[in-house]
This record gives C-alpha cells, sequence and structure tokens, in this order.
C-alpha cells in the first residue's frame, strides 16, 4: 500500500514515546524505572512528602532543618546545596555509578555500620557492587576538615565495598550512595528495598514533622535554574520543562511524515489485488481436487458422514451418538436405510485406504439415507 512506509514510522514513534516520556527516578513516573511506589510508601506512613519544583535558591533560602532526596543517573554536586547542608540540613543524594571511577588520593575510614539500615533480602544488582572509588571521590570532594572524614560512618555494605555513606557537614548530615536503582518500581517484589530507605529517613529524621522533598527539577519538572524573565511567560516555560514538551515535538514529527507520505509515495507500487473467487463450484472442485491428490478417500468419507451425523442429531434434538440414530431409524420404520446406516456407522471406524469407486458408493448411501430422513421428518 502507498502509506505502507508511513504507518509504519507513526506506529515506531508511538510505541518508544512512552519510554521517550518516562523519566527514571522520577516520583511522577508509576513505571518500572520510577520511584513513584516510593513516593506512595511515605505518604502513607503520614510522613507528607512534597516534590520540589521550584528554584533551589527558594530551597536554600525559605527552609530549615529540612531532608531533600535527588535521585538520578547521575547526580552532579552543587556547592549551594552543600551549604545548605551546612546550616542544619539533610541532603540525600543516590545516583547509579555505573562507569570506574578514578583513583582516590586517599580513603575514607568508616568507623561504624549502622546496623539499623542493613536489611535482609535486599536485592542489589552485581553491577553495582565494587563502587568504593565513586563514593571516596564523591564523599572527598564536600569535606573541608579531616574531623568531618572522621565523623563518616556506612550506612550500607561493607568496608570493602560500601554503597551508602553517611557523612555528617556542619550541622547537617549528607547522605551519599550509589543504589538509585534499588526502590524502583521495578522491585515492588522485594519490599525490603522500599523499608530501607524508610528506615534511612526515620532514623534521621530530627522530628514527624520535618519537611521531605524529593528533587523532581533534577528530571525537568518546575523552572530552569536560567533567568528567562525576559523571555517567555513563566507558564510556558514550565510547559517547555515539562513532558509536554516533548510531547508536542512527537506530534508535530508524526505531522511531518503524515503530510510527506501524504502528497509522494514513500514506497515501491504494490501489485494489484487478485480478486477473491465467489464461485462455490469452483472451490469444491479444487478442494475435492486436493483430496483426491492426497489419497484422502477414506478422510473425505469420514467428514461427510459426521457432518450428516450432527446434522440429524440437531433436528431430533438428540446427542449424536450412533446407537441413538439407529434406534430413532428403527422407530421411524426407514427400511433398508436402518442397514445402510448400520453399515456406514461400522465403515467410519475403519482405517483401509478407500478408491474413488468405494467412496462413491458409500456417498450414495449416505444419500439415500438423507432422503429417506428427511421425508420421515416432514411427515
Amino acid at each position: 500500500m502507498k502509506y505502507d512506509r508511513v504507518g509504519l514510522l507513526v506506529a515506531l514513534l508511538l510505541l518508544t514515546s512512552c519510554a521517550l516520556l518516562e523519566r527514571p527516578y522520577s516520583t511522577h513516573n508509576d513505571g518500572p524505572a520510577g520511584y513513584g511506589a516510593w513516593f506512595a510508601l511515605l505518604q502513607n506512613l503520614k510522613l507528607a512528602p512534597e516534590r520540589w519544583e521550584r528554584k533551589y535558591s527558594a530551597l536554600t533560602e525559605e527552609t530549615n532543618g529540612a531532608v531533600l532526596i535527588r535521585i538520578n543517573q547521575t547526580v552532579a554536586i552543587r556547592e549551594d546545596l552543600l551549604a545548605w547542608v551546612r546550616e542544619g540540613n539533610i541532603l540525600i543524594e543516590l545516583e547509579s555509578s555505573g562507569a570506574a571511577a578514578t583513583q582516590a588520593e586517599r580513603t575514607i575510614p568508616v568507623p561504624a555500620i549502622l546496623q539499623t539500615h542493613l536489611a535482609q533480602g535486599l536485592n542489589i544488582p552485581a553491577t553495582l557492587h565494587g563502587q568504593r572509588q565513586a563514593l571516596e571521590k564523591r564523599i572527598l570532594t564536600v569535606l573541608e576538615t579531616p574531623e568531618e572524614a572522621q565523623q563518616s560512618s556506612l550506612a550500607l555494605g561493607t568496608d570493602q565495598d560500601p554503597l551508602l555513606i553517611v557523612q555528617p557537614l556542619g550541622e547537617g548530615i549528607y547522605i551519599y550512595g550509589v543504589i538509585a536503582d534499588l526502590a524502583q518500581n521495578r522491585w515492588l517484589s522485594r519490599p525490603q528495598n522500599f523499608q530501607l530507605w524508610t528506615n534511612l529517613l526515620g532514623h534521621y529524621l530530627p522530628e514527624s514533622r520535618t519537611p521531605i522533598y524529593v528533587d523532581e527539577v533534577i528530571h525537568g519538572y518546575g523552572p530552569s535554574e536560567v533567568d528567562r524573565s525576559n523571555s517567555a511567560p513563566s507558564w510556558l516555560t514550565y510547559l517547555a520543562a515539562s513532558p509536554l514538551a516533548l510531547l508536542f515535538w512527537q506530534v508535530g514529527f508524526v505531522g511531518l511524515v503524515w503530510l510527506i507520505g501524504a502528497n509522494q509515495r514513500l514506497d515501491l507500487p504494490q501489485p494489484a489485488p487478485t480478486p477473491s473467487r465467489a464461485n462455490t463450484q469452483e472451490y469444491i472442485n479444487a478442494l475435492a481436487a486436493t483430496y483426491q491428490r492426497a489419497g484422502a478417500q477414506r478422510l473425505v468419507f469420514t467428514l461427510l458422514f459426521e457432518d450428516f451425523r450432527q446434522q440429524l442429531a440437531r433436528k431430533l434434538g438428540v446427542t449424536a451418538d450412533d446407537s441413538q440414530l439407529i434406534t430413532w431409524a428403527q422407530n421411524a420404520r426407514l427400511g433398508e436405510s436402518i442397514v445402510d446406516l448400520q453399515t456406514l456407522s461400522q465403515e467410519v471406524r475403519q482405517t483401509t485406504p478407500l478408491t474413488d469407486r468405494d467412496l462413491l458408493a458409500r456417498v450414495d448411501l449416505l444419500i439415500q439415507i438423507q432422503r429417506a430422513s428427511e421425508e420421515n421428518l416432514r411427515h
């Protein structure tokens, strides 16, 4: 068809649109790579989490004694947020560090293992192990004094293979880990993964009313950090940073491809379809020739007799059992047709091949029985 190529492109685009719109680690995402289930768990625990979709400057200027959780494939260090932590707040940054980090200049002492966070049955992918260098590189970047290094502690893993570090900074706490995939929606069957983060929050929350913010700006929600006061209105800025922008681009691309396909051929011309055969006689002849070449005379007779038996049983309101049909024929006094019916009923159970002449003879008997039964039923 003329639009086969267009339809293929449109279908491919629509199938991939869900994956494109899906933003991993976002609490807005209820797909396998999202954190929507864990966010709902916090809501059920009456911890009142909120999605942070404002500028970071508002966070550092307006909040105090709060918790900010940032989850993404890679989480860049922000000096303003580190300063916010030192004022008495808690920052949790989780990322999935797949690339090997460079060798750190010195190691981070881990004097204590926080057993309250070590849950049994965690499903940690093997690819996330061996991340000590990545953890040390991040923590060394945020440290300012040797005393801060001495105060660090391990919250998950072992001394040789740490996965989560708790680092006091000033009056606050900085928690960093390389296991962002641990509590994604795809691990709903592993409730221990979700319980780990819940325990972590419960252990460090100063009080139950402490504000808990989950960063969604890192996933493209909310305003951009770039000043656009002299350009577009604020609502356009918000839409440009939301998944709707990607959806608009996709709709525009689909429309462009459709317009191109509507004005020119995108595929080789297809041959005209062959007219369907409406002649029933031609179909029957072709089917008979096929059975004859296959030597399936026995199968043809079995099919014809079974069809006759089913039709007669429906008319009589009985089951298609040979004994019931023969009993009816005897009560109806069909004469020679009774013997013929018994003979054909036994013939169906045979397996020896039939010749064309044998098949025609049995078909003639079947036609005679059918006519005699129909005559009897009319009277």
